[in-house]
């Protein structure tokens, strides 16, 4: 689940709660993030946990579903490679 707010051109803030099965619980992150239309890379300042994130972007179904996959990480919860796919919900 992510919740992000705009706080300026291309910036947002951000909280994520990620659901890593029953035994494990789940996981909270926040931040800020800043978008590059130009070349449609995130990059993500984690303050919790403390790290940076950068991902390519893609719009799927008229922005209703997007699709990240990470570039560079200083976080061992994501691995360069990997799909983040992440649906709105009305």
């Amino acid at each position: 689940m992510v919740r992000q707010v705009t706080i300026g051109t291309n910036r947002f803030s951000f909280r994520e709660t990620w659901f890593r099965g029953k035994a494990s619980g789940r996981l909270i992150t926040f931040g800020t993030g800043t978008y590059e239309p130009k070349t449609a890379i995130n990059i993500y300042d984690y303050s919790q946990p403390a790290g940076i994130v950068v991902v390519r972007t893609r719009e799927l179904e008229e922005g209703s579903i997007t699709e990240d996959t990470v570039v560079a990480t200083t976080l061992p919860i994501f691995r360069v490679g990997e799909t983040i796919t992440y649906t709105q919900v009305p």
